[in-house]
């Protein structure tokens, strides 16, 4: 069975937050530490990370898994 994004980053401990056309946010609140990963197009590019505060966050490979499943289902990758 195919799991959709929102379940693999259920399955990893995060909540969905923000879904809109243009952002989703996904929250995990893991031993006392925040996680948060905003998806995000703009000007035909995908970001990750946060919209507002732009930092470097390093993400585990399930969660790169995760990712590319959000962008494949919300058709950013063509």
């Amino acid at each position: 069975m195919n799991k959709s994004a929102k379940e693999m980053f259920e399955e990893l401990g995060y909540t969905l937050e923000v879904n809109n056309k243009k952002k989703l946010r996904y929250r995990n609140f893991e031993n006392d530490n925040l996680s948060l990963i905003e998806i995000y197009k703009k000007d035909k590019v995908v970001w990750f990370g946060n919209a507002d505060i732009h930092y470097e966050i390093e993400i585990t490979f399930e969660e790169f898994e995760a990712l590319k499943k959000q962008i494949e289902e919300l058709g950013w990758n063509e």
